[in-house]
């Protein structure tokens, strides 16, 4: 049986991984850093991980396990339970985030399995939702859930994009809340203030209609909220 130190030298290991990783990529960490960061030595490093892949491999779970965690804590419905998700992406959360991003920009077995695994766990939560009518039916979920994902996922890919085009950096706590606020709105309020385009789009390509939409009307905007575009931003300037 492992020695509790054994343990905490495991999840220092992987934390520290996690960080480099998330920061400069698998091509450039080294095992060396990765020890140095977690106060250990690299033969540690490699007694509990075998390899730097297999550490990888490791990081990749703990995202998985990670999401599963939050997931589940979430599907009871309460808003409270959504903002605490959110809140946990802050602080040391934000070195998960940044090793989500680069986990998918490398690409590999290990980006395929997180990816497939965070389309499942949407997937399910949103199914739970529409149970509850706390979201709209849609005619395809499977494609709802891996468009949500690539839509919130955008904002680690290219977040010096981003950045220059709104002045926030996504992978900070502020970017988060910024990014995290326009996407409840959209998906609160939605963007087209009718279905015309929809419905043109149905007759135009005989897509099924949509389910019957039976939640009630939604509140406009409030104005005074909104954050400034960057047009509005250089006009003020």
């Amino acid at each position: 049986m492992r020695s509790v130190d054994d343990l905490t030298a495991r999840s220092r290991i992987r934390d520290a991984a996690v960080a480099r990783f998330g920061t400069q990529g698998t091509r450039a960490t080294t095992v060396r850093e990765v020890a140095t960061d977690a106060g250990v030595s690299p033969a540690l490093v490699l007694h509990h991980f075998g390899s730097k892949e297999g550490l990888r491999e490791a990081c990749g779970q703990y995202v998985i396990d990670l999401m599963r965690e939050k997931t589940s804590a979430a599907e009871g419905g309460d808003p409270a339970a959504g903002m605490s998700a959110v809140e946990s992406l802050m602080g040391e959360g934000m070195a998960v985030v940044r090793f989500l991003g680069r986990l998918v920009v490398e690409g590999g077995p290990q980006a395929e399995l997180v990816t497939d695994e965070l389309i499942r766990l949407t997937a399910e939560f949103l199914d739970h939702f529409e149970e509850d009518g706390v979201v709209r039916p849609t005619v395809d979920p499977g494609m709802r859930a891996a468009l949500l994902v690539s839509v919130r996922m955008g904002a680690l890919l290219m977040p010096d994009h981003i950045a220059r085009a709104t002045g926030s950096d996504p992978l900070t706590p502020e970017g988060i809340v910024r990014v995290s606020r326009v996407l409840l709105e959209l998906f609160t309020h939605g963007l087209f203030t009718d279905d015309r385009y929809l419905r043109a789009f149905e007759a135009a390509f005989a897509q099924p209609d949509r389910p019957p939409d039976t939640s009630p009307p939604v509140s406009p905007v409030d104005e005074t909220t909104r954050p400034a575009s960057p047009a509005q931003n250089l006009e003020s300037a």
